[in-house]
């Protein structure tokens, strides 16, 4: 009996290199620059690397035609044109061509039957429409949606009005008085914050506007004490309540926020909730975090497992592979550096420390690290740690000249 056979998969520089003689081509039919298609490619490239099963993922071959339909499906869909020209209509020309042979390995052609080829990316804001769906109630979602921080950003609040109100992309491009290409980009940014959290990628977007642009929103909200649900076995007199009671005395007002999800269950200061119920009062200011849980018991394992990664724990030692435990052992590896590469799963921890050794790894730093962290959660870390691998060599070889 054969094993079953595993998704076929490729990096971004792969997929570039097997479409190079078609992003010219697209550009040109579409009327944009070949950077708008490649900028594209790679969104279609990560929202293709994301699936798990199917038919289109078995091999390479069907891999690279199920990409090559997705960036033409969302080219249409992000500018609104319809190609004119179809993939065998290309083949039959590019092999009629005097360079034909050079750029036979391509692609090969389509499926014939392609009306009944269900391999067809959804548009992008039903793909956001979708995860909201999975992420929120009907109750809890237009909080989740204002709690976030790019509600304070005036473009990006007005397409998630949009979203709220159920509007179409069209409509949404109408209002704001920008193409619907360009609500298409935001929404992807949506789509991504939304499901991988990156405080850069909010930070680097409100770098681009001014201060004063930005826009007031209200997401925290008072809630009532005996609407919230604090999870089993809450100790009253234990240390964390206690000191929660000498700063509500000491303070005057509320020490911390209290982060509860769509069910009011509290995921974060249930100290906070237990001193102000000792002290008699009825409500307290929280902050609504979506948690990905189909079920509203307080024993959920999704919402155990939230909770245990929000509950600080500054004592924990990371959670190193041994050659990275020994080197932050022995102090050659920094906090810093070792937070980072413990976010990381260890089958890339090891890929680091293959490519670069430990003795290029205690040069690194932690802007460093933390740009091998993100490559990681975009599976294209291998390129990066050999990017990393030169700049470490070069600034290597300067120090040398210098002491020489």
């Amino acid at each position: 009996m054969k094993p079953p056979a595993q998704n076929a998969h490729a990096t971004y520089e792969e997929s570039i290199a097997r479409m190079k003689g078609h992003l010219p081509r697209l550009a040109d039919r579409y009327r944009v620059e070949v950077a708008d298609v490649r900028q594209t490619l790679y969104v279609v490239w990560r929202r293709v690397g994301k699936l798990s099963e199917g038919a289109h993922t078995q091999d390479r071959e069907a891999y690279f035609k199920y990409l090559y339909r997705s960036l033409v499906n969302e080219l249409s869909d992000s500018i609104g044109m319809h190609p004119t020209e179809s993939f065998e209509d290309y083949e039959v020309r590019r092999s009629a061509s005097p360079q034909g042979d050079a750029d036979a390995h391509v692609l090969v052609d389509f499926p014939p039957d392609d009306h009944n080829y269900s391999s067809a990316v959804p548009p992008v804001d039903e793909q956001i429409r979708m995860l909201f769906i999975r992420c929120c109630s009907e109750i809890a979602f237009p909080d989740a949606v204002r709690a976030h921080p790019l509600y304070n950003h005036p473009s990006y609040r007005s397409v998630l009005d949009g979203i709220l109100a159920q509007e179409s992309t069209e409509k949404i491009a109408a209002r704001m008085g920008v193409t619907k290409r360009r609500v298409n980009s935001q929404m992807e940014d949506i789509y991504h914050l939304f499901s991988a959290p990156d405080a850069g990628r909010i930070d680097r977007i409100f770098r681009a506007l001014p201060e004063e642009q930005w826009l007031p929103s209200s997401p925290i909200t008072r809630r009532a004490l005996r609407s919230l649900r604090l999870p089993n076995r809450m100790d009253r007199s234990g240390t964390d309540v206690l000191k929660a009671l000498r700063q509500f005395v000491c303070l005057g007002v509320q020490p911390a926020i209290v982060y509860v999800d769509q069910y009011s269950r509290v995921l974060q200061c249930a100290e906070v909730c237990v001193a102000a119920r000792i002290l008699g009062l009825e409500s307290v200011a929280t902050l609504l975090h979506v948690v990905a849980s189909d079920s509203s018991d307080i024993d959920d394992l999704a919402f155990q497992s939230m909770c245990g990664a929000m509950r600080a724990d500054h004592t924990r030692a990371p959670q190193l592979i041994p050659a990275f435990q020994k080197l932050y052992d022995e102090g050659s590896l920094s906090p810093l550096v070792a937070a980072f590469f413990d976010e990381m799963p260890a089958s890339a921890q090891f890929l680091v420390l293959r490519e670069l050794g430990t003795t290029v790894i205690t040069t690194i730093g932690s802007t460093e690290a933390q740009a091998l962290l993100r490559a990681a959660r975009e599976g294209v870390l291998l390129s990066s740690v050999r990017v990393q691998l030169e700049r470490s060599r070069e600034r290597i070889g300067q120090a040398l000249k210098m002491n020489a």
